[in-house]
């Protein structure tokens, strides 16, 4: 069990932030059988990884209640496979991946009231879909401070139904949609990408800053009758921080977070504003929003 193979775990980006930065290969930690070979200049390495339905739609009886919940009527039939090559050479290194998914449903032969079939009609079905997606990466090095190598780093992924395995793709369930009208589970597009630059001012201090965004496609064949939540159509973050390591085991680091999002749905958490397409005294919610933090951790290395 470690992490995705659909990742370039050497050209990390190093934040304050607990979670993965916004639009990198998610570091999914995983169950998995992984074969690694030499090949030229580089390594190849695939993976049989496993798999988690990440698309939206309650469960039965009640379906039709919207996109509330991650689907528990996921099947998880056939594991995901995942394949990276790394060329690497004095000046950094280049990766390409892929992965490829099966996605399925089946609501357990129980039927549900759909209100968005006319006359209220009984539906029970199941579906499947073929998904993935692919990326790059790159680490270039531009110079060293006190032996400490100064670095860009770049990623990028996308792909239809690729859902979890880019961070910030809406908690990663974003994959797809089980559209209840039609009983057909549509795969979902969306990408993502990540640069950074890492500078060391001496020895023991250093910078980071990086900027990330992601994009999902959001369920263009849904049933707009069922959208209950407001999935992110795109997320923006920037991170400029300050770490120090006083002592070789322990770092202390100092961050700011520029936050940017764009949702789609009826509701979002930003604030309310009066819109001339609602009734007089009605209002409807702004989907964009910003917001920023600083935040301040420490880490003692065992």
């Amino acid at each position: 069990m470690t992490e995705s193979n659909f990742e370039d775990h050497e050209a990390g980006v190093e934040s304050v932030e607990f979670n993965n930065s916004i639009g990198r290969a998610n570091g999914i930690r995983q169950s998995m059988v992984q074969y690694q070979h030499l090949l030229g200049p580089g390594r190849l390495s695939v993976a049989l990884e496993s798999p988690t339905g990440d698309f939206k739609g309650s469960d039965q009886p009640a379906l039709n209640t919207g996109m509330n919940t991650i689907s528990t009527n996921v099947q998880d039939k056939v594991p995901d496979f995942t394949a990276a090559y790394m060329y690497k050479d004095s000046w950094g290194h280049v990766q390409v991946m892929g992965v490829a998914r099966d996605l399925s449903v089946d609501t357990g032969g129980a039927a549900s009231a759909n209100s968005t079939v006319t006359g209220g009609a009984k539906i029970q079905g199941e579906g499947s879909a073929f998904a993935g997606g692919g990326g790059i990466s790159a680490l270039i090095f531009t110079n060293k401070v006190d032996g400490k190598d100064n670095y860009i780093t770049a990623q990028f992924e996308g792909g239809d139904g690729i859902g979890r395995y880019i961070q910030g793709i809406d908690t990663g369930s974003q994959a797809g949609y089980f559209n209840n009208a039609t009983r057909v589970l549509h795969t979902e597009a969306a990408y993502g990408f990540t640069v950074a630059y890492r500078n060391w001012w001496s020895s023991t201090w250093r910078t980071n800053i990086i900027y990330g965004h992601t994009h999902a496609s959001n369920f263009s064949a849904m049933d707009t009758a069922d959208v209950t939540t407001n999935p992110n159509r795109s997320l923006d973050n920037v991170y400029v921080n300050l770490i120090w390591n006083p002592a070789p085991q322990i770092q202390m680091g100092l961050e700011y977070v520029l936050g940017h999002r764009i949702a789609d749905g009826p509701t979002s958490t930003a604030v309310s504003k009066v819109s001339a397409t609602t009734a007089p005294g009605a209002t409807s919610v702004k989907n964009e929003a910003w917001g920023n933090r600083i935040q301040f951790a420490t880490q003692y290395n065992f």
